[in-house]
């Protein structure tokens, strides 16, 4: 996203310059030159080993630059297509040029259109390959277009007759200053870095649900829609009434941080963001100024929007452990929201703004005096009365959420409501709230180390009854261990032994003495509670906060502990660092990087498993674990296993009772695959293993093609 909206940014500069020519003819070939030059790396592909891999250059450096070389020029190009329209629109006799703005909601729902369009036709259809010959010529047709759009307006020039009646063509005099500008910035900026808060919080503390990008990304684009449209179909002044009452709730949900049920609660979370959008956006459609500073204006929206999304994606991992730059966000857009009753400033000039403020100001003068300071008194209440209410709610051991939640909550989220008419104030009484809650007790037990990377936050806790550490990434468990060290080296989790985990390492240990393993995925190191004398080990781990947590030996002490003779554990993607070791050089490899709810698709394409199978030594095994609550993963590997002629089981562990949970089991479902003639009877005879089955129904996932959205259940 933040590439996107940073080449976004570059775009509109271009357009802003652009628009500047008096020559409409001029301007309008130097586009069109730009949009033939950008067509010369088409169609869109990657070229393998062009770039350095992420373990050089870091992933978000890595990631700007594969997009840069992909998609950069193309992007650049077409980002300064849409306001260079509206432009040379506003240039025209038509009588509607005067305010072309409705153009940009026409824009911004052909993105919603494409987007929801994409995930349910074209992805499931077609492939990487063709959907890049496929945007080409699209590409090429929309150059077609822009140059139709140019000799149009050529021809719909106004005359000097005409040209005093179209209010477009009146010169503007209107000097749009810098806190015009900032107003702008600022505006853009809170939505933009509310989008990427909210999807992140969903995923992380809600349930990483499949494309739940979609749905935030959908919303942000409707809200341009509804407040640039010619009519408006979801008045402002709704939202406004009923956006305090929906700040109120989500501030109840984020503070208690319970997330049950998760379809209620995301729910609330995607309102209130689709509120504020609409608010933020709201508050640039009303203060749009005139057509002269039009691609000016877009330029500053750009603008916002860049700063908002490299806010979240570059400082906030830095300087926060956890999500804060989500309620940090609400509350900003709280400034945003405008008192009943009142209208939107004036547009463009400073003084019609301050005899506004003035006029709200005299209508209460009789506690003009006193107000102000019993307001702060009121919000510095609100965060201490929470901060204290929560140690004591802790202290005292309250079990009941609903009691937790009227003793520590209910006050202050009252008070909260009772400053709602006064937009900064109610902002700071949302922001003492939120500060206050961070003694509130948490839900997935007492947590002692958080900390934040670019693939997430990571978490350390303790379940509630004080025996075993969980290394916890979102709410997915990725790994446990007993604090009791007689019981340590013990795998629980999905890595029981008497789960399918027990049954791999009994078949690897019944085959080689001096195994060679490989891992990709570490998590809590779980899997190294098999290790043995005489084995090497391989562990590849993309994030470095997990790799850090796991070595910890206040957290884990599986690393620390294990019995293998050599331990390697090497950072990065796994599929590009397994390219770096030898052939045939393991004897078991251990996918473990998709149990949850993300699915690194590239480790489960055709192409990857056939790299796995050149690392794989004569009789050695290919294992996964695919245990997910939203993706049914057994048919993709069966085809892939059926196309490349391999033998496939999968043990699905689901059904499990009380002893079993008490053990520290837990529900897993774990995949082998092997060449034909590869000793397998010793796992097959436990009985509990069966074979893959492909459906008939589902293509061979590579890497130019996959559909997850065919593998939902």
């Amino acid at each position: 996203m933040l590439f996107f909206q940073g080449v976004l940014i570059a775009g509109y500069a271009y357009a802003d310059w652009s628009a500047r020519w008096r020559n409409t003819r001029a301007s309008g070939a130097l586009h069109l030159c730009l949009v033939v030059l950008a067509a010369t790396v088409l169609p869109l592909q990657l070229l393998p080993g062009t770039l350095p891999q992420p373990g050089q250059s870091g992933p978000v450096s890595w990631l700007l630059l594969q997009l840069g070389v992909l998609i950069g020029l193309p992007f650049f190009a077409l980002s300064g297509t849409a306001p260079l329209l509206q432009k040379w629109f506003s240039r025209t006799s038509h009588a509607r040029a005067g305010d072309p703005y409705f153009l940009y909601a026409a824009s911004n729902a052909g993105s919603l259109l494409g987007l929801f369009a994409y995930l349910a036709f074209l992805e499931p259809n077609i492939g990487l390959y063709r959907q890049g010959r496929m945007w080409s010529w699209g590409y090429w047709i929309l150059a077609g277009l822009i140059l139709v759009s140019l000799v149009t307006s050529q021809r719909l020039r106004r005359t000097s007759a005409n040209a005093e009646a179209t209010p477009a063509s009146v010169p503007d005099t209107t000097r749009v200053g810098w806190g015009r500008r900032g107003f702008w910035i600022f505006a853009a900026f809170v939505p933009s870095s509310l989008m990427l808060g909210v999807t992140l919080h969903l995923s992380t503390d809600i349930g990483a649900f499949p494309f739940l990008w979609v749905v935030p990304l959908g919303l942000y684009l409707l809200s341009h829609v509804l407040v640039f449209a010619k009519r408006q179909i979801l008045p402002l002044r709704w939202i406004r009434r009923v956006f305090p009452v929906c700040i109120v709730a989500v501030a109840l949900v984020l503070c208690t941080g319970h997330a049950d049920p998760p379809a209620l609660v995301g729910a609330v979370h995607l309102l209130v963001f689709f509120g504020a959008a609409m608010i933020c956006h709201g508050r640039l459609a009303e203060s749009r100024p005139p057509v002269a500073q039009l691609t000016g204006f877009y330029f500053c929206m750009a603008l916002g929007g860049v700063l908002g999304g490299a806010f979240n994606a570059l400082l906030a991992p830095v300087l926060f452990n956890t999500i804060v730059e989500y309620p940090l966000a609400l509350v900003l857009a709280c400034t945003l929201l405008l008192p009943r009753n009142t209208g939107a400033p004036a547009k463009g000039d400073r003084r019609a703004t301050r005899k506004s403020r003035r006029s709200r100001r005299e209508l209460v003068p009789a506690r003009q005096g006193a107000a102000p300071w019993l307001r702060l008194s009121a919000v510095a209440g609100i965060g201490l009365f929470t901060f204290i209410m929560g140690k004591f709610v802790t202290e005292a051991g309250v079990q009941s959420l609903q009691l937790q939640a009227a003793l520590v909550l209910a006050l202050p989220l009252i008070s909260c409501w009772a400053l709602a008419e006064r937009p900064v104030w109610f902002a700071m009484a949302v922001a003492a709230l939120f500060l206050g809650s961070i003694s509130y007790p948490s839900s997935l037990g007492r947590k002692i180390h958080t900390e934040r990377s670019f693939f997430g936050v990571s978490r350390v806790t303790v379940d509630s009854v004080g025996g075993m550490r969980q290394l916890a990434h979102g709410n997915t468990i990725h790994g446990s261990q007993y604090i009791d060290p007689e019981r340590a080296a013990e795998p629980i989790a999905y890595y029981h032994r008497a789960g399918p985990a027990g049954d791999i390492f009994r078949w690897l240990n019944a085959q080689a003495v001096n195994a060679r393993v490989a891992v990709v995925g570490l998590g809590a190191g779980s899997l190294l509670a098999y290790s043995k004398q005489g084995q090497t080990w391989t562990v590849f781990e993309i994030d470095p906060v997990v790799a850090r947590i796991a070595a910890d030996p206040r957290y884990f002490t599986y690393l620390g502990t294990h019995a293998a003779d050599s331990l390697e554990v090497v950072l990065g993607d796994g599929r590009l660092g397994m390219q770096e070791t030898p052939a045939q050089g393991f004897d078991l490899i251990v996918l473990d990087a998709f149990n949850s709810d993300a699915i690194p698709i590239h480790l489960l394409t055709r192409e990857a498993v056939e790299l796995y199978l050149s690392k794989l030594a004569p009789g050695g095994m290919l294992t996964f674990h695919i245990s997910s609550r939203y993706f049914r993963l057994e048919p993709i590997l069966g085809a892939v296993a059926e196309s490349l002629e391999m033998r496939s089981f999968a043990r699905a562990d689901l059904e499990l009772i009380a002893a079993d949970l008490a053990s520290g089991r837990e529900q897993s479902h774990w995949v082998v695959m092997a060449r034909p003639g590869t000793r397998l009877e010793p796992l097959l005879e436990t009985g509990k293993w069966r074979p893959l089955v492909r459906r008939s129904d589902l293509r061979v996932w590579t890497d130019d093609f996959s559909s997850p959205l065919k593998v939902l259940q």
